[in-house]
């Protein structure tokens, strides 16, 4: 994962994780990444990621957002972006730009950043 943020803020992006977890050992981990932003106990991701875009000074149109479960869709809906593993659920699959395959050697992430090259040199 700090490869994978290192080679976004080359890029000028921002790795984020907003879920529905307390804090646990895995979100104060995640948090601890450099160019991490993590959101705990949040049930209402748009007005979290609305929080962490203002002072930033971006909008929607700037998220690349991967989500896999209802709760998931009104910020999937206002991504830019919006990405589901193809293990998600069929309601999610359909609010999305773009389905990725996922197995657990981490190529999710390998695959994001290939996507993101791929749309800025188009």
């Amino acid at each position: 994962m700090e490869e994978f943020t290192q080679k976004l803020k080359l890029k000028n992006y921002y790795a984020g994780v907003i879920t529905q977890r307390k804090d646990d050992e895995l979100t104060k981990k995640l948090a601890s990444i450099n160019n991490c932003i993590v959101v705990t106990c949040s049930f209402n991701k748009v007005g979290s990621v609305e929080n962490i875009l203002k002072p930033l000074n971006l909008e929607f149109s700037n998220v690349l957002y991967i989500g896999d479960d209802m709760l998931d869709i009104p910020l999937l809906q206002k991504a830019g972006i919006a990405i589901a593993p193809s293990s998600a659920r069929r309601e999610v699959k359909r609010v999305v730009d773009f389905t990725i395959d996922i197995n657990l050697n981490g190529s999710i992430l390998h695959s994001v950043l290939e996507m993101i090259d791929k749309l800025s040199h188009e």
